[in-house]
């Protein structure tokens, strides 16, 4: 009893004192963080050392062979340390004129979590006994519990800092700040989560019963859920061929949907086949139904890709895209591999999962590293491909999104953009180095979105009055101010209207712009402001009781016939100050 109690006392000051020094670390790096390139990224990598050893070791230590652990985290976490150097050392750390080569950067931390997930397992195998033989029974309650301990720590720590909260908030209320000033400050903030949290995990892995009670009561919703799920994979597969594909193409989003639905497929199963071990789950009609929607997931992943494969064909490679690719081949794998586990009887029922899942597990590895370095690199690689793309004339440089490369692919994007924009040989070189000088000049990718690649020309409006004659500037004005969207409006349905009316008494015309829309349409008006230029003075609303507008056609049937006039307002607005006031009738 005694030599228990002293190894779990031993566990909490280990983890904890792991804790605090993973702590110390964040603090220095708070306090001192550089500002060179080459230094920032040495940080972080530090950063990555100190918290990846950290969860090894939380989760590893059994107290013998301590330099077996030693060993295992420091490669496991240079691996990865090697990985966020580079990733950090391709962001820039001052002005440039491209963005987003920050976005690897929350890609690497979600995928090296998913790595050192199914990659502890094995590591806690391999420090216990000291052999590069894994049982998969192990492997599962390893897998399961990991989950738990580490959300034990979590909820300690979330407890902890709620009553530090509460304790000099309470202080604060009769103007005590000494409280506030300690517990806030960057290095107590830092070494206190992370001891208490180490010591949270240490607690977790001494209530066992917990966490085997926690890790039962999930998995008996999954042998629950499993079979419902089953019959709306099978469902859906019956109806296919009476909707056919198009109306997945048509959401915009059946890739994530489908990704989702095979991802819950792979969970729940894993949750009914566990470590493998037992009698088949169900009875026979409701595992044939099981092993049915298995046999499908093929069909779905299939689908996903075919559909991955279309966008791009359409719109080129993007980082989403790729991450989107990427997901389905996994997917794919998986589903491939269980549907030779269901074809394959013999030994235990699905006896083909567990090597599956094996084997998976070191391709997921090895993609979390691949897509972090140049080899996958997918900023890269959408770069590359947009650039072929439009170098080919595989779309038409009218339509093509130079934007995208500029602010959307980083240093990648903008080394292809200076290559486009060099071109002399493509049959559209001068509108390119147009659109590029175009891109160039806008501050940012939603900026530039708004203006309209395609302007609006004289062909694409009607006039109320043909005989009126536009004044000069006035429709290219119209054409800059309008979103791409209503540009595009205009252009395909052909019906944007421009009217002019005299709004107020300077003895010259206001224009009126009434864009595309059935009930959803807007009418601007424009004027020639003292400066000599033309602005935007507003939008036309209703008035009265009925705020909407009526359909368009009706509107404009009304005004063919009846035309239009300016009202008076019958009362003036009044002027307190710098506040305008107007009567509501």
């Amino acid at each position: 009893m005694n030599s228990q109690l002293s190894a779990s006392s031993t566990t909490r000051l280990v983890l904890a004192g792991t804790g605090l020094i993973q702590g110390f670390v964040y603090y220095l790096a708070h306090e001192f963080w550089p500002e060179d390139p080459t230094a920032i990224a040495l940080t972080v990598a530090a950063v990555f050392i100190v918290s990846i050893a950290a969860v090894v070791i939380h989760l590893s230590w059994t107290g013998l062979d301590v330099k077996r652990l030693a060993t295992v985290a420091t490669v496991v976490s240079v691996v990865f340390a090697v990985l966020a150097f580079w990733v950090w050392r391709q962001i820039p750390v001052s002005d440039v004129l491209y963005q987003w080569d920050d976005s690897r950067a929350p890609t690497l931390i979600a995928g090296t979590a998913m790595a050192l997930y199914v990659l502890l397992p094995f590591l806690q195998i391999y420090q216990k006994t000291g052999r590069r033989i894994y049982p998969y029974t192990d492997l599962f309650q390893h897998s399961w519990n990991n989950f738990y301990i580490l959300g034990i720590g979590a909820l300690l720590t979330g407890a902890f800092w709620s009553i530090i909260y509460l304790w000099y908030e309470l202080f604060k209320l009769i103007d005590i700040t000494f409280f506030e000033d300690v517990f806030t400050h960057a290095a107590f903030v830092s070494m206190s989560l992370t001891t208490v949290f180490g010591y949270g995990v240490a607690l977790g892995r001494e209530r066992e019963r917990i966490t085997n009670t926690l890790r039962g009561i999930t998995l008996a919703v999954f042998r629950t859920l499993l079979p419902l799920l089953a019959l709306i994979a099978l469902l859906f597969l019956v109806s296919l061929p009476f909707t056919g594909l198009q109306p997945l193409w048509d959401t915009g989003h059946a890739s994530a949907v489908l990704l989702s639905l095979i991802g819950l497929t792979i969970l729940f199963l894993n949750g009914v086949y566990q470590d493998g071990t037992g009698e088949p789950p169900y009875d026979r009609r409701v595992r044939f139904g099981v092993e049915a929607a298995l046999l499908a997931m093929p069909v779905y992943a299939g689908i996903t890709i075919y559909a991955l494969a279309l966008r791009i064909g359409q719109y080129g490679l993007t980082p989403p895209r790729f991450y989107g690719v990427l997901f389905a081949v996994v997917a794919a794998l998986y589903s491939i591999g269980y549907a030779v586990a269901v074809l394959i009887r013999r030994g235990d029922w699905m006896d083909t999962v567990r090597r599956v899942n094996m084997g998976m597990t070191w391709f997921i590895v090895a993609c979390v590293v691949a897509v972090h370095t140049p080899l996958l690199d997918p900023l890269s690689l959408s770069a590359d491909n947009q650039f072929r793309r439009l170098a080919q004339g595989k779309v038409d440089a009218q339509e093509f999104d130079y934007g995208f490369l500029r602010f959307r692919l980083g240093h990648a994007g903008y080394a292809r953009l200076t290559e486009l924009e060099q071109l002399s040989d493509h049959p559209e070189a001068r509108l390119i180095r147009e659109r590029i000088s175009v891109a160039r000049e806008a501050e940012s990718y939603r900026e530039l979105l708004a203006r309209p690649t395609v302007l609006l020309t004289a062909d694409d409006i009607k006039l109320l009055d043909p005989e009126h004659a536009l004044p000069a500037g006035l429709l290219q004005f119209m054409a800059t101010d309008i979103t791409r969207s209503q540009t595009s409006d205009c252009k395909e349905e052909g019906d944007c209207l421009i009217a002019p009316v005299m709004l107020d008494e300077d003895g010259g015309y206001e224009y009126l712009l009434i864009l595309s829309g059935l009930t959803d349409y807007t009418i601007l008006a424009y004027d020639w402001n003292p400066a000599g230029e033309w602005e935007r003075i507003g939008e036309m609303v209703r008035v009265g009781p009925d705020r909407e507008l009526p359909n368009r056609p009706a509107l404009l049937d009304t005004l063919a016939t009846a035309g239009m006039s300016p009202v008076a307002v019958p009362y003036r607005d009044l002027h307190i100050g710098n506040i305008r006031l107007r009567l509501r009738q």
